[in-house]
């Protein structure tokens, strides 16, 4: 009887306690769903604060489909306006780029 007893009270604590989780945190002061998302807002980045910079991308993609990344990241380069360079590096097979 003692046991059942414990068992149920666990049971019921733990119920409470995963049902807290669901709860409102609060009231928004605001109809956008943006905030209701709970997303907010981000300014880019001014082009001073970004020229210059460069972005080391590891890949593992070999022969048609390293060609491909290759392809976009040249793209990527010659389209962008803020001063962002972007640097392929294939770091050999899935496994050795993990490691890395």
């Amino acid at each position: 009887m003692k046991k059942r007893i414990i068992a149920m009270v666990l049971c019921l604590v733990c119920i409470i306690s995963s049902l807290t989780g669901c709860g409102s945190k609060g009231k928004s002061n605001s109809g956008s769903k943006s905030q209701e998302n709970g997303s907010t807002a981000v300014k880019a980045a001014e082009k001073s604060d970004t020229e210059g910079t460069t972005i080391t991308f590891w890949h593992s993609m070999g022969g048609v489909n390293g060609d491909a990344i290759n392809a976009l990241i040249k793209k990527f380069n010659e389209e962008n306006k803020s001063g962002i360079t972007v640097k392929a590096e294939y770091q050999g097979t899935y496994d050795d780029a993990i490691n890395k």
